[in-house]
């Protein structure tokens, strides 16, 4: 008895020394925060000339440079993406049907991903650039400049959408179970409802990673843009769109977190998405 009493006795002790610790570390990164963002401050107010300067010819720089950038990457990104798809539809026609084509379909499926990655990331990048490239439309007008910009972010954004609808197919025709067509508005939910239910843990698992990720990338964001604008003439619309990100990812899945813990009804997943 007094064994059991001593060792209830010791766990607690653990537990709270392991909050202890928490705590000091908690407390030790609080510390060398304010004292990071003091000298930052003190820093950026010194050179508050040069740093409005330096974001002059950021600025101008890189709305200059969109033109030429916009056609370049995406023109990169989708001739990269189209080989690989090209490749794996040659790979495709050469499986056999039998056992022995299990890893190689496994290889072709990964690539086939890689290739939806590029052209996400062409979508990403292209629209960036085009943001840029009419961010500061009035000072910068040339017609014939915006006139090429808008064609290659329309051209990079079709060719981006046909493509990725090509390489969703190929993936369907290896996986004939996969239901959706890329150009439907249903495409997410048909696909995650044909998918089996490995397959949904690893789509969570990777849901939930992307939104701690962009948990703290708001975080790291928005004391940038706040420490900027003190300084920089900013504006408040950085502060209003990194927060906005931050308080509907937040505030969806709390919402879907409580939806499917306290509803009471046994339901699919699958109705929730």
């Amino acid at each position: 008895m007094k064994t059991a009493v001593s060792k209830n006795t010791q766990k607690k002790r653990n537990r709270i020394s392991d909050r202890n610790k928490t705590l000091i570390q908690f407390l030790i990164i609080i510390l060398i925060s304010g004292l990071f963002g003091g000298f930052l401050s003190l820093a950026i107010g010194m050179t508050e000339g040069g740093l409005a300067s330096l974001g002059s010819i950021l600025e101008d720089f890189f709305i200059k440079a969109s033109y030429i950038l916009l056609p370049t990457v995406g023109f990169l990104l989708l001739i990269i993406s189209f080989f690989c798809y090209k490749r794996q539809k040659k790979q495709v026609s050469a499986l056999t049907g039998d056992d022995s084509d299990y890893d190689r379909m496994k290889e072709i499926n990964q690539k086939l991903d890689r290739a939806i990655c590029i052209l996400s990331l062409n979508t990403v990048l292209s629209s960036i650039l085009y943001g840029l490239g009419v961010s500061n439309f009035h000072e910068y007008f040339s017609p014939a400049k915006t006139l090429l910009l808008c064609c290659c972010y329309v051209i990079a954004m079709l060719a981006g959408v046909f493509l990725q609808r090509k390489v969703i197919d190929l993936q369907k025709e290896i996986n004939p179970e996969k239901k959706g067509d890329a150009l439907s508005m249903r495409f997410q939910k048909d696909w995650i409802a044909s998918c089996d239910e490995l397959e949904k843990m690893i789509i969570y698992k990777a849901a939930y990673k992307a939104y701690i990720a962009i948990q703290h990338t708001c975080s790291i964001l928005f004391a940038i843009v706040a420490l900027l604008s003190l300084w920089y003439p900013t504006g408040i619309l950085p502060i209003l769109i990194v927060g906005t990100i931050w308080i509907v990812s937040t505030v969806m899945y709390t919402r879907e977190s409580m939806k499917l813990s306290y509803s009471g009804e046994k339901e699919d997943l699958d109705t929730n998405l």
